[in-house]
């Protein structure tokens, strides 16, 4: 190892929705996504004014375009570490699985010793904050590295649950995910869709009239969809409605023994995927 190399470290895209003190004990680096408009351009990388992204959403008539990190600039993470675990958001959604693969393979020729594990999160948001603490409490565990690579990939394949709750359907409708008519009687009957995230899929689960009984509904679907709740951690992400997810928070506490809880902001692309008021769980 250089004098500047981490014997450790993780990579996440910036879908990725870390708080900061989530970060400790290992180097974390995440790779940004670039979003854009015709005329505007954001790059995600934490210093995004939210609250004008949101404005500009609705102000255009077109989705905005997101761009996956190119392989590079994975490439310049992984270089930093002899180990490093790297996670993103679901291959379905993004090339940003296939980049760091591609990254991967590049930093592995120029130095064979080093080992790089991407995972694909089948998930986003707070799919892969889950993914991250889960590593993290693996690595505490003292488990090696292949233990600890066969657990998570069964974790996010066999085990782990994200669900969202979208108060604005725009972006939907515009990216063609739903038809402008439903959505239109979708708005005009109040009907929430209760999503989830299938083999890294967005499905439809539930239509719930209204936003309180499909959060409700939701907060139901965790004690349906999961048996071992003592040994599980809770993610809620909101895009400007803390209000709601302080609610999640306390009736999950009420009803389960989760093993903790947390609470996360949505940055830049999770807020363009959840839109203004969105909520997105992962357990």
């Amino acid at each position: 190892m250089t004098n500047h190399e981490q014997e450790f470290q993780f990579v996440v895209d910036s879908c990725c929705d870390l708080n900061d003190d989530m970060k400790n004990p290992y180097p974390t680096y995440a790779v940004p996504f670039s979003i854009s408009f015709t005329d505007k351009s954001f790059t995600d990388d934490g210093t995004m004014d939210l609250n004008q992204f949101i404005q500009e959403m609705k102000d255009h008539s077109e989705p905005p375009q997101s761009a996956c990190p190119a392989p590079g600039l994975f490439a310049e993470q992984f270089r930093r570490a002899k180990n490093t675990f790297a996670i993103t958001i679901t291959s379905h959604l993004s090339g940003a699985y296939n980049s760091a693969l591609l990254a991967k393979e590049m930093v592995e020729q120029e130095s064979p010793e080093k080992k790089i594990h991407i995972f694909d999160s089948l998930s986003a948001s707070t799919g892969q904050v889950l993914i991250y603490l889960k590593l993290k409490e693996f690595l505490q565990q003292g488990m090696d590295w292949h233990t600890i690579i066969e657990k998570t990939e069964h974790f996010i394949s066999k085990e782990m649950n994200t669900f969202f709750v979208l108060e604005d359907l725009s972006n939907l409708i515009k990216n063609g995910r739903m038809s402008k008519l439903a959505g239109h009687f979708a708005s005009l009957l109040a009907i929430k869709p209760l999503m989830y995230a299938e083999d890294g899929q967005i499905s439809l689960k539930e239509k719930i009239r209204g936003s309180k009984r499909a959060i409700d509904r939701m907060i139901t679907v965790i004690g349906e969809t999961c048996s071992n709740i003592s040994e599980r951690i809770l993610v809620i992400a909101h895009c400007n409605n803390e209000e709601r997810a302080n609610y999640i928070k306390t009736e999950a506490e009420k009803r389960y023994n989760f093993q903790q809880i947390h609470i996360i902001k949505t940055g830049g692309l999770s807020t363009l995927y959840a839109n203004d008021g969105g909520i997105i769980i992962s357990y």
